[in-house]
């Protein structure tokens, strides 16, 4: 956090948080349900229609979440990392 934020902070008593989508990380905030492998066995027609219909349903919940959702950056690591704090 620069001294900016901190002397914000101290002035306003207040945590800065920003939106989710507004991050450079495309998969923050994203469901891990994108990214799972294709079942191994062959769909029916409809289970293939269902599949395409979550996955979809998925991308639209995950793109309105990106864009309602506030976040704040904190870590229980001993060592921090910079390009995470300049992230937030």
């Amino acid at each position: 956090m620069g001294f900016d934020r901190f002397d914000d902070l101290l002035d306003h008593q207040g945590f800065f948080f920003s939106r989710l989508d507004c991050h450079s990380d495309p998969l923050e905030g994203v469901s891990t349900m994108l990214y799972e492998p294709s079942p191994v066995k062959a769909l029916s027609p409809e289970e293939e229609r269902v599949r395409k219909f979550c996955e979809e349903f998925d991308k639209t919940v995950t793109n309105q979440i990106r864009e309602q959702f506030m976040i704040n950056c904190w870590t229980l690591n001993h060592i921090e990392s910079a390009p995470m704090w300049e992230e937030y």
